[in-house]
């Protein structure tokens, strides 16, 4: 009888079997199934069989081209990451051979800890960054293109974002999520999100104004509570970093639907733990010449959500370089 959990080459038959049923393009997952295979024409694996006389990295030059190389240790990889959406530090897998890497970004369950949507958004982000970064080497070495790291992150952000689309467009995922709205002129917009970890708590605010450009962020550490709580923490940290900024008209948004109905009306409070929460929030916006609060779905939050996945990867608070998490809310 054969075993189910049967090896075919370097992965597990599990591992091929997520792979090929994942949600991405055809042609990312023959690239996440060359390199496993080991069958992209770097200079380690060239200079097996013609004569090269330097086999080392074409874009940093620090060590010989593997695959491991290419998409694990080179600094420009490791600073792709560092300024994605889940910056992972990538010393913590330099250590690695290249199928337990491509394990991991198939099923990142178990090593980072991601789950459900969040896990297939995370499985396509890093293939786009591969595939990326493979095209970023090839420009180097035909086309002399200079080293451009933010120029690599921004792309990498770009594609990931058209490639979510195109598979949320095929699936129907958008019917009822509108993207992201400017506010009015002479308003400021502040979105608010969290993300709820095993370990730790994160709140994040993204204010803009009319035009979409960002006017403040701030992102901090909270203990760990109740999602419902913790969504009114971040509403209220949205709501005083707005009173720090000059502007008399404000609106506060956010996908958590219960928590904005109590904002407007505070008889709707779904639960006595955040009563004094909301009284806070309703408090300090009074003390704006007009505000608002309104509901959105979470495709159109996303910019407050990459904040506060990135101040969460990276354990860091307050306000980020503009490069750490995507601009994608407006579309």
């Amino acid at each position: 009888m054969q075993q189910s959990n049967t090896s075919l080459g370097p992965m597990h038959e599990e591992h091929w079997k997520m792979l090929w049923k994942s949600k991405m393009h055809e042609r990312l997952k023959l690239l996440l199934w060359r390199i496993v295979c080991k069958s992209l024409p770097v200079q380690e694996i060239l200079s097996k069989r013609f004569p090269i006389p330097n086999i080392s990295c074409p874009v940093c030059g620090e060590e010989v081209e593997t695959v491991e190389h290419v998409f694990i240790h080179c600094p420009i990889t490791v600073q792709a990451w560092a300024n994605s959406v889940w910056p992972l530090n990538m010393d913590v897998f330099k250590d690695m051979n290249i199928d337990q890497w491509i394990k991991i970004i198939i099923n990142p369950i178990e090593k980072l800890k991601i789950q459900g949507k969040e896990a297939k958004e995370f499985s396509l982000f890093a293939v786009v960054l591969c595939d990326q970064v493979w095209k970023n080497r090839n420009q180097i070495v035909w086309g002399n293109q200079p080293v451009d790291s933010i120029k690599l992150s921004i792309q990498i952000n770009k594609v990931f974002i058209q490639h979510k689309q195109a598979w949320q467009s095929i699936l129907g995922e958008k019917e009822n999520s509108p993207s992201w709205k400017p506010p009015p002129l002479g308003w400021i917009k502040c979105n608010f999100d969290a993300t709820v970890k095993p370990d730790k708590v994160v709140l994040a605010v993204v204010c803009r104004d009319s035009n979409g450009s960002i006017v403040a962020t701030d992102s901090q550490e909270e203990c760990l509570s109740e999602p419902l709580w913790v969504k009114s923490k971040a509403a209220l940290l949205a709501a005083s970093l707005a009173r720090k900024e000059v502007v008399a008209r404000v609106v506060i948004e956010g996908d958590a639907q219960s928590v904005i109905k109590a904002i407007l009306n505070p008889s709707t409070t779904p639960h006595w733990s955040i009563n004094a929460i909301i009284e806070d929030i309703r408090l300090t916006l009074n003390s704006f010449e007009c505000w608002n609060a309104s509901f959105v779905f979470r495709d159109s939050n996303c910019v407050a959500h990459s904040l506060a996945q990135w101040a969460y990867f990276c354990n860091s608070f307050g306000s980020p370089p503009l490069c750490c998490f995507w601009l994608g809310g407006r579309r």
